[in-house]
């Protein structure tokens, strides 16, 4: 079993105001200084949490691109995961930026002091490999995605709308690197059948998870900012899950028994 891996905020970050410049966010846009300073807190507090989350991310696919390489996995993925990394700490800066404007105030990095890689047990080092792969992208990258999308659908606003537009791209070709993964390994009946045991959990642990009203952030208008409330992104999740991630597995031969989010 791989050694426990734990974050550390010795990575550099850069500043998220330079970063959000040059990627052409319109920082100016003025429907910000229209919101009551109450709905602007609450923009303001949604994407400093998402920041957080970025951050995370990014060290999770730069330690599988370690273990990735240790494993002899195709040096193409190792690479993906590096790139898919990087990506994941712009976002992080993106989602700074987006907290400091709508904040009026510099916003702290992200600490990630008390972020550790799940471990899943297994002694066979390519199934921990696998199943960490299988969480991040084919579930939660994939859920990501279509919450973004989802996110963009509803922005009104030049800012909401070019600062999801900057994560979606990015976020549905890392999906594609775990599904990517698990096709490649459709020979290995050891592999899928530690998978199939290991899977429903799996689910239910990182759908939950997205179910958790905490998440999100309620009050009039904020979806016009590209924040969507918990209520819509509790349907966008649920119809996620039955329209991409289930069909995904399915389509791979991995069916998936009927789950309750709930419990």
């Amino acid at each position: 079993m791989s050694p426990r891996v734990r974050a550390t905020n010795a990575a550099v970050l850069s500043d998220p105001l330079a970063c959000a410049v040059d990627l052409g966010l319109p920082l100016d846009d003025p429907s910000v200084e229209e919101l009551p300073v109450p709905l602007r807190r609450l923009l303001s507090q949604s994407w400093q949490r998402r920041a957080k989350s970025e951050l995370e991310v990014g060290f999770a696919f730069e330690a599988l691109s370690a273990r990735a390489q240790q494993l002899g996995v195709d040096p193409a993925v190792c690479t993906l995961l590096r790139r898919a990394s990087a990506q994941e700490r712009t976002h992080s800066l993106i989602c700074r930026a987006m907290a400091e404007r709508y904040g009026a105030r510099r916003i702290d990095d992200p600490d990630l002091s008390g972020f550790a890689l799940p471990e899943f047990g297994e002694p066979e080092p390519r199934l921990e490999f696998t199943l960490h792969l299988t969480g991040l992208c084919c579930v939660n990258e994939t859920l990501a995605s279509a919450w973004i999308h989802a996110c963009v659908a509803a922005s009104r606003t030049r800012l909401g709308l070019a600062a999801n537009r900057a994560h979606l791209r990015e976020e549905i070709e890392h999906a594609r690197i775990g599904w990517a993964h698990l096709a490649s390994c459709m020979r290995d009946e050891q592999l899928l059948a530690g998978l199939r045991r290991r899977l429903p959990e799996l689910l239910r642990v990182n759908v939950r998870q997205w179910l958790d009203p905490a998440l999100y952030v309620d009050g009039p208008g904020l979806s016009e900012h590209g924040v969507l409330g918990s209520v819509e992104s509790r349907r966008t999740i649920l119809a996620a899950v039955d329209e991409l991630v289930l069909p995904g597995f399915a389509h791979l031969g991995i069916d998936v028994p009927p789950l309750d989010w709930q419990h």
